[in-house]
This record gives structure tokens, sequence and C-alpha cells, in this order.
């Protein structure tokens, strides 16, 4: 047993992030409190149980990238409200709901409501035997708690969890393996009935993440599709209804960021090439190039004086 608290937001994002994933947690009261206590079953499972006051946190693009974490998350809520986001979809969570997200992407929680209360399994991804893109459709999506397959993992979860200190390793391994069994047969249901994000919602979170990611030479159409679980061909026509290809978006971005950073006043003490790495151009040759075809002018002739 694993026992960690915090008595501020700041301390919670400490928490939080030894306890799961790094992660960055915003106040949203003058007070707050936290409390998680982790109970491990081996190295595919953990269950943990979290108590908090209003919180909002996020997984951004770049702590996700950053992170070499690629393990799930199911919270389960047993108190309060909330809503967590990933994907593009946004689960609303009551007493009993639950939803799966993944660690290797960005996600959001926002637990304004106070009296939280959720009992969080970590999971290892490769232990569900599920494959990525099921797992991906699945991820975000409401799990209702009148579903019966949810509320018998639940119970078992909630039993397993109060008993996992009084387990021998041998017992602890075969318990966790039957919840992850039973949550298997949950998620492969949820999977094959998950709705496919909507094209308006998945243009947004597209081009969020190439906001995000835009100092990545390798940003590419085909990364975009890979970092989102969906095909090439999706992601262009999700690029289709704004009138503009992926590739274009992407090119379009990094100049304006570029055009932006050359007007600031630390442009002077820059050179034009380290702008544009920062914008994810490795051959500055290639950066002006495209700079004059898009302003009409060279970076430097743009640069604050």
């Amino acid at each position: 047993m694993t026992v960690l608290s915090a008595s501020s937001v700041d301390e919670w994002q400490q928490v939080s992030s030894t306890s799961f994933v790094p992660l960055q947690c915003h106040r949203v009261s003058t007070t707050f409190t936290g409390t998680v206590d982790v109970r491990h079953l081996g190295s595919a499972m953990s269950l943990s149980q979290v108590m908090t006051d209003s919180v909002h946190v996020t997984r951004t693009p770049r702590l996700a990238a950053e992170s070499s974490s690629d393990d799930l998350l199911l919270s389960i809520q047993l108190a309060s409200a909330g809503r967590i986001s990933q994907h593009g979809r946004d689960a609303m969570l009551t007493p009993g709901a639950a939803v799966l997200y993944e660690t290797n992407r960005p996600y959001e929680i926002d637990h304004r409501q106070p009296g939280q209360h959720q009992l969080i399994a970590k999971i290892n991804r490769s232990a569900l035997g599920l494959p990525d893109h099921g797992i991906a459709r699945a991820c975000g999506q409401l799990l209702s708690s009148k579903q019966p397959r949810l509320r018998l993992f639940t119970s078992y979860a909630s039993t397993l969890y109060e008993e996992a200190e009084n387990l021998s390793t041998s017992e602890s391994y075969e318990m966790a393996t039957f919840a992850l069994d039973l949550l298997a047969t949950l998620l492969r249901t949820e999977a094959s009935t998950a709705s496919p994000p909507q094209t308006k919602d998945l243009l947004a979170t597209l081009q969020c993440f190439v906001r995000a990611n835009l100092g990545s030479p390798n940003l590419s159409v085909e990364t975009l599709a890979e970092q989102h679980h969906v095909s090439v061909r999706t992601v262009y026509n999700a690029f289709a209804p704004a009138g503009v290809s992926p590739a274009a978006y992407i090119r379009k971005a990094r100049l304006k960021k570029a055009a932006a950073l050359l007007t600031t006043p630390q442009a002077r003490i820059r050179t034009v090439a380290s702008i544009a790495a920062e914008c994810g151009y490795t051959d500055p040759t290639t950066f002006t190039r495209a700079f004059r075809r898009e302003y009409g002018t060279a970076p430097a002739q743009h640069q604050t004086p």
C-alpha cells in the first residue's frame, strides 16, 4: 500500500505525476486537498483510490510525447461528477460510470465539482490482448453505469482493492489476471460498438495536435494518422471541409509561427536558422524558400531590426 497526500494543487501535480504519469494540474478553488492510495498487483495492473477537491488536469501533447509510458487508465467515478476528454471525445462521468484513456496520448480531466472520488485501474496495454485500434476506439467513450459488464468489473475491482494487502504474490497475479480478462471483455464489446469521431471533432483535434508539435521535423500526414489511430485517407477527409490539405495546413502553421517569432523583440538576437528549427525546418534554405513564397520576402527582411 502506498498512500500519498497533497495540501495544494502544486503538491498534487507531483503526487499524481508520481502515481500515474506526468501531468499539469490547475487550481479551480482557493483550497485543495487530495490523496491517492495505490495497491500494486504485479507488473500488469495496479488499483488506486483517488480523492480530491476541485481540480483541472491536462496531459499535454508535449508531456505525452516526452513520456515513455504506454499504460492505460480506467477511471471509475465513485462520487461527485466530472469530465474526461481524449481523441476529441468527452465522457461526462457520474457515480458508477467509467472511461478508459491512454497515457501515450494527450487528455484532459475536468473535476471542477468538489468531493471527487475515483477508483483507477492502471493497466499494462499488452496485458489486455486487444489491438491498438480497438483500444483507441474505446478511449474517451463513456462506459455507462447501466452496463452489467462494468458493474461486474467495478464490484470485483473494489473487492480486489480492499483485499490486495492480504494477498500473496501468486494470488495477486491470479486475481489481477481475472480482472484483466473481465476488463478485456468489457472493452472488446465497447470497441466494436463505438462510433468513430465526427469529422468536425477530428479536424479540431488534428489541428490542435499540429499547433502543439510544429517544432517536430517528423510532423506529417502519416504522423497525424498514426498518432490518432486513423487512416491517412481519414486525415485527408477531415481536412477537406477546411479547404486545405493536411500538408498545406502544417506548412502554413509553421510559417505563421515563424513570422510571429521573427517580429518578437528577442528575434534581433536570434539567427534565422534557430527560428527555422523551432518551426520544424531542419534546412534553413528550404525554410527561406518556403517563407519567401508565402510572404513575398526573405525571413531576414521580415525580422525585427
